[in-house]
């Protein structure tokens, strides 16, 4: 039996723009919070979103070569790097990257090696509502089949509301397929674009994390109270879906 002293977290979905590397950046966050460190790594090589967050100090790795197509030997250098960090780390994979990563993953071995050396694997899976929800609900049951690691699912309710027919994403068939390896369910929730959402759009643009945002001149009074307030549900939700891995 495998003992385990750190996790990676692998973040991702094979639809772009629908919140991924902002949960990225807030499970990120999250975690440097509550465990003290964390290591970052950023494989989107289209959008580098999560290396903007300044303090993060993600590092860039470029997982895919001309072919987008899987680098052996880059993907060789990510798994070095975890397997020789002392912390925990997230992975953020551009869409690009989705589908190469995941038939990687379930092919090469990739998580029984990182489990010998006591890493663990969590997938984090954005499903978003509204007009997104069939193809991000498609993504995760795509990734769940492809590699056997359990999961935590990110609801992301900017598009809409993540109920298809009259059912929420706990009743749908696909979370009743998955449910025994979904160890957690964090919900993005749709800010009002005029105030939370405003603040949270200048904070990325700044480069700033919630904790530097609620210190800032620019978003001192109501501004700096309304990401604290956002802050807080992101710091409760993460905790209790990963709850297992930081108190490991």
């Amino acid at each position: 039996m495998n003992t385990y002293t750190r996790t990676a977290h692998i973040v991702t979905n094979g639809k772009g723009g629908i919140g991924k590397s902002k949960a990225a950046s807030d499970l990120a966050q999250a975690l440097r919070h509550l465990q003290g460190q964390v290591t970052a790594y950023d494989t989107d090589a289209v959008n580098r979103t999560l290396s903007r967050t300044h303090t993060l100090n993600a590092t860039a790795i470029e997982l895919l070569d001309d072919g987008m197509q899987i680098n052996p030997r880059n993907f060789d250098t990510l798994m070095a790097r975890l397997i020789d960090s002392e912390t925990d780390a997230v992975i953020d994979v551009g869409s690009n990257g989705f589908l190469p990563l995941m038939h990687y993953l379930a092919t090469s071995g990739a998580i029984e090696f990182l489990a010998m050396n006591g890493v663990r694997v969590r997938l984090h899976i954005i499903v978003a509502g509204g007009d997104e929800l069939t193809d991000t609900s498609t993504g995760l049951a795509t990734m769940m089949r492809l590699v056997d690691a359990p999961a935590v699912v990110w609801l992301n309710e900017h598009f809409g509301p993540v109920v298809k027919n009259g059912k929420t994403f706990e009743e749908s068939t696909i979370y009743q397929e998955f449910a025994p390896r979904i160890y957690g369910i964090i919900t993005m929730p749709r800010h009002d674009p005029a105030t939370t959402g405003r603040d949270l759009a200048e904070m990325k643009e700044l480069g700033l994390t919630y904790e530097e945002a609620m210190t800032h001149p620019k978003f001192a009074g109501m501004p700096g109270f309304r990401i604290l307030r956002a802050w807080n549900q992101i710091l409760d939700s993460v905790e209790a879906a990963t709850m297992e891995t930081i108190n490991a």
